[in-house]
């Protein structure tokens, strides 16, 4: 025999659904759907529970997790792999930027950053000047 438990709130979870795919944030969302804070949030991203049989369900996030987008003025990660097989390929730096329709100083910068650390060039030479801070080492005998 089936235990009772608390009835479904299909509707609740439709309206809390059709909210949050307009914009609302989930407190707003909760508040007008009538439901509670943690329900939603569980509603937003899935959840997956032990049956009384033991056996596992899954319940699906009421939004489709979608690729996060970020600002034109970043590279992005399609960017970062291309440059690199694009460098691979032979190509220069104004080259791949003209591909990428970026600057070249950008294609440069991330080449930089990115450079094989076995290859022996870490951007600083020995003799560039930088130096550690000494933080107060012990003092030249006169």
């Amino acid at each position: 025999m089936a235990r009772p438990g608390p009835a479904p709130q299909t509707a609740k979870r439709e309206q809390f659904a059709r909210l949050i795919a307009r914009g609302a944030s989930n407190a707003e969302a909760c508040r007008v759907a009538g439901v509670n804070a943690r329900t939603g949030k569980r509603w937003r991203h899935g959840r997956a529970i032990a049956g009384s049989n033991g056996q596992k369900l899954h319940y699906p996030p009421v939004i489709s997790a979608r690729k996060r987008q970020i600002s034109e003025r970043y590279l992005s990660e399609d960017e970062r792999v291309r440059i690199a097989d694009l460098r691979r390929a032979g190509l220069g730096v104004r080259a791949i930027a003209g591909q990428l329709d970026r600057s070249p100083s950008a294609v440069s910068r991330e080449l930089r950053r990115n450079r094989d650390p076995d290859s022996g060039s870490t951007g600083r030479s020995p003799r560039s000047g930088w130096r550690p801070s000494g933080g107060g080492g012990p003092a030249a005998a006169s």
